[in-house]
């Protein structure tokens, strides 16, 4: 199982991104594995997406991610847990990355598709970019 992070997701659905192309290759690196995301990175995708692609509608683009991954969806408790690692990692990541850490570790995932390297800082998670 693979985590995606919305930086690679913008990227792949956007091919105004300067990464769209790196994404694409990437994609077919994890081809073969389940790939998820959380609701967080759902709702930060459609927002980055719909601020630079007005060509695709929301539903569009909700209905592209639903194509791509698993979505999981957050409780309460996941919220109040991340800012537990948040403490136990000395804020190393933002906030919005300590969730994603959080589905991470309860579904016992430690690969994650993204271009952002804060998750380098955190041990066992396994960044393919």
């Amino acid at each position: 199982m693979i985590f995606l992070d919305s930086c690679f997701l913008i990227s792949l659905i956007s091919d105004k991104s300067s990464k769209h192309l790196d994404a694409l290759e990437l994609l077919n690196y994890v081809d073969n594995e389940h790939k998820v995301i959380n609701s967080l990175v759902l709702s930060e995708t459609l927002n980055g997406i719909h601020r630079c692609e007005k060509r695709k509608s929301l539903e569009e683009i909700y209905d592209i991610l639903c194509e791509t991954a698993d979505i999981i969806y957050l409780k309460q408790k996941d919220y109040l847990e991340a800012i537990k690692l948040s403490k136990h990692y000395n804020n190393a990541i933002n906030y919005s990355d300590f969730i994603i850490l959080k589905t991470m570790q309860d579904k016992k995932i430690n690969k994650i598709v993204s271009f952002d390297g804060g998750f380098d800082k955190i041990k066992g998670i396994n960044r393919i970019y």
